[in-house]
């Protein structure tokens, strides 16, 4: 994936088969089969990968730049849309990082488009594409009162016309944790306000986009997300003006400055992108032995991700107390998680009958999933990151 590092021809030499299965299902998860298939091919490696994974590349990539074409029709729908109705809108990561940070959008594959509108307008952009032919997922039952409340965005619909699925965001933190009306990226109406036109399609500044990028990757998901945001992040500051001084203040106001040095360590490490630096001189900056488990820790299996969160997070816990509590809110999900679970609408009591079910669901797949003993190590790097990220901070949720 490195734009500025090489791997040693001797070291892809002695990869066998089984070696690129295991390389090839991470880049199939982590949505890098196009990406790598431009490193290999600017580089001249055609002949140091087997045939039939230089294909297989290959043909993702083909299929991402169809994709995109997708993504941008609907895109364009979106912004006639909401322009028509007067309703102020910024598009979010993706739908920016490929058209505009990588050397052809389909580097880049986007899952779905993310849109971000106030709070207030978020029942009227819904409903009013809904009649522009989106549909609801028929999995995601939550009434839009629900998920205004509990989520950071609404049911997630679909074009019909292309399949390419949309989430109309209202906020853009997963558990809001600071106040809500400082300047920084938990603010709605200021982020709105500073958005950027780029082609006529509003997005969000590329100062807001770095931090959401960072936040996103480390506190809402402690990079089990995937190692795409250290490309993310490196292109970004290489293509696009940051705010350095505007960065560190709204990381200081959100106790996301340890998350932040960490992702432009390694965005630092793959890509050389050291434009940050002078702007965080003297900061306590990560070791080499925390990069070099966070960057394992955003390999991780996805199938495996929920076994290792849970296992960080009760290790963590103080005592039997939290740990006991920490088990329990596992074990007895919240109604609307049922329902959703279901397809049922999560307004109906009848939901908590669903339980049984979804214990089983969740007893298949701890029983599918790897031992303990295999997982130790990627639980002991999710404890290790989460430890360095939130020392300090007064409101430590993750912990």
């Amino acid at each position: 994936m490195s734009t500025t590092r090489s791997v040693e021809p001797d070291r892809l030499a002695a990869l066998d088969e089984a070696d690129w299965l295991l390389v090839s299902t991470m880049a199939q998860q982590h949505r890098l089969k196009p990406l790598l298939h431009q490193r290999i091919r600017s580089r001249g490696l055609q002949d140091s990968v087997p045939a039939e994974i230089v294909a297989d590349w290959a043909s993702s990539f083909r299929r991402a730049s169809m994709r995109y074409l997708a993504f941008r029709r609907v895109l364009s729908k979106l912004d006639r849309l909401l322009n028509e109705a007067s309703i102020p809108y910024a598009a979010l990561k993706g739908a920016w990082l490929a058209q505009y940070t990588y050397t052809t959008p389909a580097e880049r594959p986007l899952r779905d488009i993310d849109i971000l509108v106030m709070p207030e307008a978020a029942s009227t952009v819904y409903m009013m594409l809904e009649n522009a032919g989106f549909a609801r997922l028929e999995q995601y039952s939550m009434p839009l009162g629900d998920a205004l409340e509990k989520a950071k965005h609404l049911p997630t619909m679909r074009c019909t016309e292309t399949g390419i699925a949309l989430e109309v965001h209202t906020r853009l933190i997963d558990t809001p944790r600071r106040q809500p009306d400082a300047d920084t990226i938990e603010n709605v109406p200021m982020i709105l306000a500073r958005r950027e036109f780029r082609g006529g399609v509003p997005y969000l500044s590329s100062t807001d986009t770095m931090l959401h990028l960072i936040v996103h990757a480390a506190y809402d998901h402690q990079l089990n997300n995937g190692p795409l945001t250290f490309s993310d992040v490196a292109l970004l500051m290489q293509t696009a003006p940051i705010d350095w001084a505007k960065f560190w203040t709204m990381a200081k106001v959100g106790e996301w400055e340890r998350g932040c040095l960490l992702i432009l360590e390694l965005a630092s490490y793959y890509h050389n992108s050291n434009s940050w630096r002078a702007s965080i001189a003297g900061a306590a900056c990560p070791s080499t032995e925390q990069i070099e488990a966070a960057a394992l820790l955003s390999l991780q299996d996805f199938t495996e991700r929920g076994l290792i969160a849970v296992g960080a997070e009760i290790a963590v816990a103080p005592g039997w107390t939290g740990k006991t509590l920490i088990f329990f809110r596992r074990a007895f999900p919240p109604l609307h998680i049922l329902a959703n679970f279901s397809g049922e609408n999560s307004a109906s009591r009848w939901s908590v009958l669903n339980y049984p079910r979804w214990l089983l669901h969740q007893a298949k797949r701890v029983r599918g999933g790897k031992s303990n003993l295999k997982l130790a190590p990627e639980v002991e790097r999710a404890i290790s990151v989460r430890d360095w990220i939130y020392e300090g901070n007064s409101n430590d949720k993750g912990r």
